[in-house]
């Protein structure tokens, strides 16, 4: 019995240091683990005074503890000041309706922003990773139009870049080109998990990127015009051939002497008048040896 009662206590705890307490009801001064000298004072304080997160209980926030996945969900919701009775019931096995994260879950998945663990599970208390944050974070920016350019100079400043996974290259590259993400030391430690600092940093650090919060609506395909059917190609008519000209016989009379070599026209310059001038067609004339004189060309 007494094994069950504190197994409940401890149970009661995790689900407190979950919660999003109101930030109204926080500042960041009264948080013990928080102090002036810290270098995430001024990011807590950003993520309390905005309404992001506050703390673990009235006097802590946990800076050193891991963000789960249902929270960061939770505080990227928080950002956007979504219409929670828009995104009621639930769309995975391990996120039941009644937990404070399940309509921020809806929410960021049917908005493409985030995705599942696989199975039909979100793993929605597993602690989130860094990368895993670059990620939504950038497609938060995508789905309300805000600034996704890049360069990769930053990125390929970090020893450990190889060790971010595929998937996350992009986000990465992003993340870190508006110092969004920061390393230290010169690692990225991507697959490390994110602590409850670093989210609040990583938020204020966006703060000036991700601007716009109202989700863009997703532009839906053209239909597919049915092809045009391709008109068979037109035959090349064939050139008509004129018909060549029967010639026409020739009948003019031309004239020649018995001596000479060549017929002609009655006119030619080289037919001498005291000439004996013998007439007839052309086909005569060249039978009896003559040919077509150079000068009148009869």
């Amino acid at each position: 019995m007494k094994k069950k009662i504190i197994a409940l206590i401890l149970s009661a705890a995790l689900l407190v240091s979950a919660m999003v307490w109101p930030a109204s009801a926080a500042n960041v001064d009264q948080f013990v683990d928080v102090g002036q000298d810290d270098w995430f004072y001024s990011h807590v304080d950003y993520a309390v005074s905005s309404g992001l997160f506050s703390g673990t209980s009235d006097t802590s926030f946990g800076p050193g503890l891991s963000m789960t996945r249902g929270m960061f969900v939770t505080v990227l919701g928080n950002k956007t000041g979504i219409d929670l009775t828009q995104y009621t019931g639930t769309r995975f096995d391990d996120v039941p309706a009644s937990m404070y994260y399940a309509s921020r879950i809806n929410w960021a998945t049917e908005n493409g922003i985030v995705s599942g663990s696989g199975n039909g599970k979100f793993s929605p208390d597993t602690a989130i990773t860094r990368e895993q944050v670059a990620t939504i974070l950038y497609n938060y920016a995508k789905r309300t139009g805000n600034d996704t350019s890049y360069r990769d100079t930053v990125y390929n400043g970090f020893h450990d870049k190889g060790k971010v996974s595929s998937y996350a290259v992009q986000a990465m590259k992003w993340a870190t080109y508006h110092k969004i993400v920061n390393g230290s030391g010169g690692l990225l430690d991507p697959q490390g998990n994110a602590s409850r600092a670093q989210v609040a940093a990583i938020f204020h650090n966006a703060e000036t990127i991700l601007i716009k919060t109202e989700i863009l609506p997703t532009e839906k395909p053209s239909p597919t015009p049915a092809p045009t059917a391709t008109p068979a190609p037109t035959a090349t008519p064939k050139p008509t051939i004129k018909p060549t000209a029967t010639p026409k016989p020739v009948t003019s009379t031309v004239y020649w002497t018995r001596s000479g070599k060549a017929y002609h026209r009655r006119t030619c310059s080289t037919i001498k008048d005291s000439e004996r001038l013998i007439s007839g067609t052309v086909a005569e004339a060249i039978q009896s040896g003559h040919s077509a004189c150079k000068v009148c060309k009869p």
